[in-house]
């Protein structure tokens, strides 16, 4: 199989199932992993976050200048962690794609009716979240929420620091 995750050209000898099952487990392995980070961090920077800006605001022995640098820096660390974790959501997503082809072409599971003709659909369906606030909100949601309103909260104290 290439790259791309399109199945074996004719004029090649198909890959046995059993190889194609090792290749599919490892690609389900690998989605869990990126998930599991993921869900280590949505866990770990809204706990951080509060506990250091509790910390940060409350040190009366910090001058302002270095409550805001402090403030500023914690900022950027968030947001290079989610440059990070956006990444881990393009992989996921990628190996999700790999795991639809490996189903569809090779395991040949049938796609849900009604969706024939469209390629990215599932072979077994797309679970939606309810919606929230009138919006389906999934996990790509979720997390830009998160992380954006750490980086807006460690920006908001340092400008309270050098302004307020």
């Amino acid at each position: 199989m290439d790259v791309s995750g399109a199945p074996p050209a004719d004029d090649h000898e198909p890959p046995h199932s059993n190889e194609l099952a090792d290749v599919y487990r490892e690609v389900c392995a690998q989605i869990r992993a990126t998930d599991e980070i993921s869900l280590k961090l949505l866990a770990a920077v809204p706990l951080v976050t509060g506990v250091g800006i509790a910390l940060v605001a409350s040190a009366g022995d910090l001058s302002d200048a270095v409550r805001a640098f402090v403030s500023l820096l914690a900022a950027v660390i968030v947001f290079a962690i989610y440059c990070w974790e956006r990444k881990n959501i393009a992989t996921c997503s990628h190996l999700a794609r790999w795991a639809l082809v490996l189903e569809r072409e090779y395991f040949r599971v049938p796609m849900p009716t009604g969706d024939e003709g469209d390629p990215s659909t599932y072979p077994h369906g797309v679970v939606a979240a309810p919606p929230t606030l009138r919006r389906v909100w999934g996990k790509t949601q979720a997390e830009n929420l998160l992380y954006r309103a750490a980086i807006l909260s460690w920006l908001a104290l340092g400008v309270y620091s050098l302004f307020g």
